[in-house]
């Protein structure tokens, strides 16, 4: 469950989260994204922020090691693993929000969940550049079904 391969990803991934997040959402969309008093935390708690993100990352790497197989290309795998991860996480939240918060439209909602649903297909791609055809798990890999 934790080997060096899985936490080196997760390393990876926590990085390439706080760069696109930091790059997305305070350099380029920081007009577009409208906000209201007391709904954004100001100073942010970045403890929280860097515990989320790492348990994100580290959930995200350990999956994409369990469902990587021989039988198909390493890439559409990881492009399958990102849509699949997205959906679940990026358009249903955005869904979820939409239905509950007046802060954002839908129109801000639906760049929001495009947005996360890009990087989690990025997010898979990387890793399977980083774990290779060959797996992340010893040994080499025995598949892990279908998604």
């Amino acid at each position: 469950m934790f080997n060096q391969k899985v936490l080196i990803g997760t390393f990876i991934l926590a990085i390439i989260n706080f760069a696109a997040g930091f790059l997305w959402y305070d350099v380029l969309m920081a007009d577009y994204y409208p906000t209201m008093e007391g709904a954004n935390r100001i100073p942010i708690n970045f403890p929280i922020l860097i515990v989320g993100v790492l348990i994100f990352s580290y959930a995200f790497t350990r999956l994409f090691q369990l469902i990587q197989n021989n039988n198909e290309p390493l890439m559409g795998q990881a492009i399958r693993y990102g849509l699949l991860v997205g959906l679940l996480t990026a358009v249903s939240y955005a869904l979820f929000n939409h239905a509950l918060m007046q802060i954002w439209s839908g129109t801000h909602h639906i760049v929001d969940a495009i947005f996360n649903t890009i990087m989690a297909i990025i997010m898979a791609c990387v890793l399977a550049k980083y774990f290779g055809p060959e797996g992340a798990r010893p040994g080499g890999v025995t598949g892990g079904g279908d998604i």
